[in-house]
């Protein structure tokens, strides 16, 4: 994919589409090279030769979003690929995403001491940044910036493929994918959140069941339901299906059960508009 080249010359769309289609039907390179330097970078020893692999790895990275840049314009382009092959683009975006996380995690500490921070091709914004933060204080900060990051990972995959034309090939990918990772459920969960296809919360309240009630990515499923509620363009009945499914979080919580009962939902939901929880701020 990043061999690819977009001319200016605008007859050669046609042609440029093509060649994103048949990249896409070939699926995703292997990843061994990338982990390979990921453990290098966690190693404790400096030596010259990990200097060189954490450069190789800052050069994979950089090919990696490249790549799935491109991947995402071929997602919302492309004309003939077969649904297997929008799947697998769609799994291959979705695994470069994983890498920001993963560079986030890596690098949590620094993030959370610098207001900016570039690696690779990506470059991290810190817009919590506190510059009396001490090192002791770290421990508490650090969680917050990797799951803020996870956030901000959904919302520019929204903005990126979050067409609504592609809001069943979400719901395929819910329901087709073997070994569906929780990075890969909680960013299904956005991107069918964000383009709302046919019975999509029906949908996302699967995905809130197959994840376990104590899980941290709970909070993130509400986290993201309100974002939504508050900032999207919502018609009545979608918003009241958002109320419903943060008041299923809430129960599923509360009663540590895969599925809570309608009752115990309801009453939740009765609760929280109650105490203004979805009144505008």
């Amino acid at each position: 994919m990043a061999l690819a080249q977009w001319k200016a010359d605008p007859t050669d769309d046609r042609e440029f589409w093509k060649r994103i289609g048949g990249q896409i039907e070939e699926g995703p390179s292997s990843s061994k090279a990338i982990d390979q330097v990921r453990q290098s970078l966690s190693a404790e020893s400096r030596s010259a030769r990990q200097e060189v692999i954490i450069k190789d790895f800052s050069s994979l990275e950089v090919d990696v979003f490249h790549s799935s840049r491109l991947l995402e314009d071929g997602l919302r382009n492309a004309v003939g690929v077969s649904g297997q092959g929008k799947l697998d683009a769609l799994r291959s975006i979705l695994r470069s995403e994983l890498n920001v996380l993963q560079i986030a995690t890596v690098f949590s500490k620094t993030l959370a001491l610098r207001r900016a921070f570039r690696w690779g091709g990506i470059v991290f914004l810190n817009e919590g940044f506190d510059p009396n933060l001490r090192e002791e204080d770290l421990s508490d900060v650090v969680p917050w910036v990797v799951t803020s990051i996870d956030l901000n990972i959904a919302e520019i995959l929204g903005d990126g493929v979050g067409s609504r034309r592609l809001g069943r090939l979400f719901v395929e990918a819910w329901r087709r994918w073997e070994n569906t990772t929780e990075f890969e459920k909680f960013h299904l969960f956005g991107l069918i959140l964000r383009t709302k296809p046919k019975d999509w919360s029906n949908v996302l309240e699967e995905i809130i069941e197959s994840v376990e009630a104590a899980q941290w990515r709970q909070k993130a499923f509400v986290d993201l339901l309100m974002l939504d509620y508050k900032n999207g363009l919502n018609t009545v009945s979608n918003r009241s299906a958002i109320k419903d499914l943060v008041a299923f979080v809430e129960a599923k919580r509360s009663t540590n059960r895969k599925s809570p009962g309608s009752k115990r939902v309801k009453s939740i939901r009765r609760i929280m508009e109650d105490e203004g929880e979805f009144d505008p701020e």
